[in-house]
């Protein structure tokens, strides 16, 4: 359990900055007199709303895909490697889905779903991923 906590820590600090560099904005193309958050700042906001759904749904995302795994026998290292892949991608989907329709109902809002569900499932895709890889360097 504490590896899986140490493992969810490590990969919302590596997504939050992933998010946040691809929002900043470089100094070149920003607008005179207007405030841009540094991107520690940025990496934070994103800590924020990352490491819930990484403790939550990534942790037990993982114990199920582990549950599945362990059930199945692979001829190579290559055939486990990309069946975790896909199940770590799609539950990433889910969980993501399920976290938007959270937000949606916290908020009221029900646009929400239609303006950001590809967004959001594109980042829980994303997030999964992270997620997995740095599960395979504590495998090791």
């Amino acid at each position: 359990m504490i590896k899986k906590i140490i493992i969810a820590l490590l990969s919302t600090v590596l997504f939050s900055f992933l998010m946040a560099y691809l929002n900043h904005v470089p100094m070149s193309e920003r607008e005179p007199n207007v405030y841009y958050n540094p991107l520690w700042s940025t990496a934070l906001l994103f800590a924020m709303y990352s490491l819930p759904v990484y403790l939550i749904g990534g942790i037990s995302s993982s114990y199920l895909i582990d549950k599945l795994v362990r059930q199945k026998t692979f001829d190579s290292k290559w055939k486990r490697y990309l069946t975790e892949f896909v199940i770590y991608g799609v539950l990433g989907i889910v969980v993501a889905f399920i976290f938007l329709m959270i937000l949606t109902i916290t908020e009221s809002e029900t646009h929400l779903i239609t303006g950001s569900l590809l967004n959001f499932m594109t980042l829980g895709f994303v997030a999964s991923l992270i997620f997995y890889h740095v599960s395979l360097i504590f495998r090791k």
